[in-house]
């Protein structure tokens, strides 16, 4: 199973989620998927887009390292995202999650890989 590493960043009014992986006969391989700030978007979810971004761009199921700001990086170590999916995008006090509609989206794609690797 191939090995990619998703990195998530933001500058100004642009989210960047940089993929990185190392094909069989060892060279490095890169793409970057931007995200811009729309009206009314937060900064987290800007963020979580660039994540989605980078998901969407995987074609095959691999084994990801994942690099992103630590409310990205807790709801995916720490099982949190897999209870709202459960709970219907309700966290364990009942309230709602902030930006559900892009957090079920990311988890949909999450299923298909392995996850190797949090760093928030």
């Amino acid at each position: 199973m191939k090995k990619v590493k998703i990195s998530i960043r933001i500058c100004g009014k642009t989210a960047t989620a940089n993929l990185l992986y190392v094909d069989k006969s060892g060279k490095t391989h890169r793409s970057v998927k931007q995200v811009e700030k729309g009206p009314g978007d937060t900064r987290a979810a800007v963020e979580i887009k660039a994540l989605l971004a980078g998901l969407q761009a995987l074609r095959e199921p691999v084994e990801l390292e994942l690099s992103a700001p630590a409310h990205i990086g807790s709801a995916v170590k720490n099982g949190w995202l897999d209870h709202w999916a459960a709970s219907g995008g309700k966290k364990y006090d009942g309230k709602p999650v902030k930006c559900w509609e892009l957090w079920e989206q990311v988890h949909e794609h999450l299923q298909k890989h392995k996850i190797g690797g949090t760093h928030g």
